[in-house]
C-alpha cells in the first residue's frame, strides 16, 4: 500500500496527526508526504504532479481546508478556491488513485461554531463527485457529544495540541478508514469549475536557464533564480507560481507575449515562523481575478523594474526586500490549464 499524504503545517508538526497515524501503518506500507506549510490545493496540485508519482490504488490524503479558509477570509474567492480542489480530484481520478480529504477548523472557527461559506462549498464540491470526506469538527463533536472543541485541545488558532486528543483520535480513524477508501470518480456532466477540455500541467523547465538545488527536511527540488530572465511557452493559461520565498525577496515581474502583466511580491511576512526561505505559492487566479492567458506565447519572468509596484497576496510584505543577502527568492515552476488534444 502506497499513501501520499499533502496538506499544510498541521501534516508537517512532529507531534502532529501524522506521525501517529504512520505508528499504526501495517509493515511495507509506503508513506510519501508532500505537505507544505501556509499553502492549499494549488500546491497540492503542483507537488503531486511533480513529485507525487500516483499509481491506480495509491491513497492521496487532502489536509488544505484551513488554509484554504484563511485564504478565503483574506479575499481569495470561492469559485477560484472550489477549482482548485475540484481539479485536485480530478487528477486523482484519472491517475486511479483513491482520494480522502480530511478537514480541519480554526480554534475561532470552534469558539463561532462557525460553518460559513467555505466549508459548506468545500461539502458540496466534494459530494458532487461521491468523494467521501472526513470532517474533524463534525466527527469529533459526536464523538465527544459537545458543541465545539475545548479551547485547550488546541496549541493556536490554526494548530491542534501536539499529541492531544484530536491529533491521536484522527491518526486512528484514517488509519481505520484505509481499507473502505473507494476509486476516486470525476463527473465531468457534474463539474461546477473544472472545464473537462482542460487539464492542470505543471511547468518546471525553463530553457537555457540556471537552476540551483533548494533542499530543507521536507522538500528536494531545483530552483530558478530571478536574477536571470526566465522564458518558456505556455499552451494554455497560467493560474499559479511555487517559489522559493524569503525575507530579502525582491518580488518578479511577469509578462506574456511581451505584454506586462504585474509585478508580485515574494518577500514572505514578517510574522511568519520557520526557516529563512520558505516554499510559497501566488495565485495569478485569485490575485488578478481571472487565469492569465498565455496560448502558445512566451511567458517571461525577471525581477521587476527599480520602484515597480508589487501585487502582494496576504501572506507577503508588499514592498521588496532590502536585505543585504541576495537572490534569495526564486522561482520552482509554474501551474497552468491547456486544452486536452483531440485524437
Amino acid at each position: 500500500m502506497r499513501i501520499v499524504i499533502t496538506g499544510g503545517s498541521n501534516t508537517l508538526l512532529g507531534g502532529g496527526w501524522r506521525p501517529h497515524f504512520e505508528a499504526l501503518l501495517p509493515e511495507g506500507t509506503s508513506v510519501t508526504n508532500l505537505a507544505i506549510g501556509g499553502t492549499t490545493s494549488v500546491m497540492g496540485l503542483f507537488r503531486l504532479l511533480t513529485q507525487g508519482n500516483i499509481q491506480p490504488g495509491d491513497i492521496v490524503l487532502w489536509e488544505y481546508a484551513l488554509n484554504e479558509h484563511g485564504h478565503y477570509r483574506n479575499g481569495h474567492k470561492l469559485p477560484v478556491l472550489m477549482s482548485h480542489v475540484e481539479a485536485l480530484i480530478r487528477l486523482v481520478a484519472e491517475k486511479g488513485g483513491r482520494l480522502l480529504p480530511i478537514i480541519f477548523t480554526t480554534k475561532v472557527q470552534e469558539v463561532k461554531r462557525e460553518f460559513d461559506a467555505y466549508r459548506a462549498q468545500l461539502h458540496f464540491t466534494f459530494a458532487t463527485h461521491d468523494v467521501d470526506y472526513m470532517d474533524i469538527s463534525q466527527t469529533f463533536r459526536a464523538k465527544l457529544n459537545v458543541p465545539r472543541f475545548p479551547e485547550e485541545m488546541f496549541q493556536d488558532n490554526f494548530h491542534y495540541l501536539p499529541n492531544g486528543e484530536i491529533v491521536q483520535g484522527l491518526a486512528e480513524m484514517v488509519a481505520q478508514r484505509l481499507p473502505q477508501i473507494r476509486e476516486t470518480t470525476f463527473h465531468g456532466d457534474r463539474a461546477m469549475l473544472v472545464d473537462p477540455r482542460r487539464r492542470i500541467v505543471a511547468v518546471d523547465a525553463f530553457p537555457g536557464a540556471e537552476s540551483v538545488e533548494f533542499k530543507t527536511g521536507i522538500i528536494r527540488t531545483q530552483t530558478f533564480p530571478f536574477d536571470q530572465e526566465l522564458e518558456v511557452k505556455v499552451h494554455g493559461r497560467l493560474l499559479a507560481a511555487v517559489l522559493v520565498s524569503a525575507p530579502a525577496g525582491e518580488g518578479f515581474a511577469l509578462s506574456v507575449g511581451g505584454e506586462e502583466i504585474g509585478a508580485f511580491a515574494t518577500r514572505r511576512a514578517y510574522e511568519e515562523r520557520g526557516p529563512r526561505r520558505i516554499v510559497k505559492q501566488i495565485s495569478f487566479h485569485a490575485l488578478l481575478g481571472k487565469p492569465v492567458a498565455c496560448f502558445n506565447k512566451p511567458v517571461v519572468l525577471r525581477r521587476p523594474e527599480p520602484g515597480a509596484t508589487l501585487i502582494a497576496d496576504h501572506t507577503y510584505e508588499a514592498d521588496a526586500g532590502m536585505g543585504t543577502v541576495k537572490d534569495e527568492d526564486a522561482l520552482i515552476g509554474l501551474l497552468a490549464d491547456q486544452m486536452i488534444e483531440r485524437g
